[in-house]
């Protein structure tokens, strides 16, 4: 499931004959309940940019929230209830890759105003080839899959170009804003379709509005000029909730019968190469695993 940061269903995917009540309660209501909105408030975890495993009372499957962010926005969350208990041992890379996809996504949305993703279909999905080293992604539900680059995946899916407001020039843009609106007292207005009468408590609401928006600028949190050029959407983040993660090595290995083994995270190479290298050569006695995939997976973290 894909809530919103305001903890409103974007997207959603159940795997047929699975049922959850609460889950499917949330998808029903298109909002999480509030028990699980405060959980992810008080999260030290996710608070920092990492996921957290949680339990919530009238369920008995745990359920992994990880934060969504995009060009240093949260702009959500990925709930995955773990219906057998494996969610814990896939790699940490398996699951960066479907945030940041997920991530890119909810961007795309909030900047464009356009309907959000609502199902499976709307989702892309994607995986890491163990034996290239490649992102395969799916934009027809899984039915297909190609390989692309990170560079690839940026021309088809561009993060959009956001410009912030600095403090001086919102201060600046304000400052005249007041004028404006003070001359559109007794003017009628519109807005999303209602007309209303610029009164002078519009007038002073309106203005708090402003002011309230340059004082959160002024103590750190950052609101968007434009996006794309456009600027009907507002956007904004505080930068303290951004973390800064370390660059830790992983590894997903999947073996000819089917056997998935993940590595790491490990903070270098060598440690990585360290518990992959003997295992592959043991993989590859018994059979189950290619010499030259073995080869290759070694070559990869000793830099050969």
């Amino acid at each position: 499931m894909v809530i919103g940061d305001t903890f409103h269903v974007a997207a959603h995917y159940s795997l047929p004959g699975s049922s959850d009540e609460l889950f499917d309660k949330a998808v029903r209501q298109g909002e999480i309940t509030y028990e699980a909105g405060a959980i992810i408030s008080r999260s030290p975890a996710l608070s920092s940019g990492s996921p957290d495993f949680v339990d919530l009372e009238n369920s008995t499957h745990r359920r992994r929230f990880a934060p969504l962010i995009s060009a240093g926005i949260r702009l959500g969350y990925l709930v995955c209830v773990d219906l057998d208990g494996h969610l814990q041992g896939i790699p940490d890379a398996t699951y960066d890759i479907i945030e940041r996809v997920l991530a890119k996504q909810l961007f795309v949305e909030a900047s464009r105003q356009d309907k959000p993703f609502e199902t499976s279909e709307e989702i892309l999905m994607s995986y890491v080839d163990p034996t290239d080293g490649k992102t395969y992604y799916s934009f027809d539900d899984g039915k297909t899959f190609e390989p692309m680059t990170d560079e690839e995946f940026e021309a088809r899916f561009p993060t959009p170009n956001v410009e912030w407001w600095t403090y001086d020039e919102c201060k600046a843009w304000l400052d005249n804003e007041k004028v404006q609106l003070q001359s559109l007292l007794g003017e009628s207005g519109t807005v999303s379709g209602r007309k209303f009468i610029w009164t002078q408590e519009e007038i002073d609401k309106t203005i708090a509005m402003y002011e309230d928006t340059l004082a959160d600028i002024k103590s750190g949190i950052m609101y968007s000029k434009s996006v794309d050029g456009q600027d009907e959407v507002m956007m904004s983040y505080t930068p303290a909730d951004i973390s800064t993660t370390r660059d830790e090595k992983e590894l997903y290995v999947k073996l000819d019968n089917g056997e998935e083994y993940p590595f790491g995270p490990y903070e270098t190479n060598e440690e990585l190469l360290a518990a992959v290298k003997p295992f592959c050569e043991k993989q590859v006695r018994l059979g189950n695993m290619e010499q030259s995939e073995a080869n290759e997976i070694i070559a990869r973290h000793s830099g050969k």
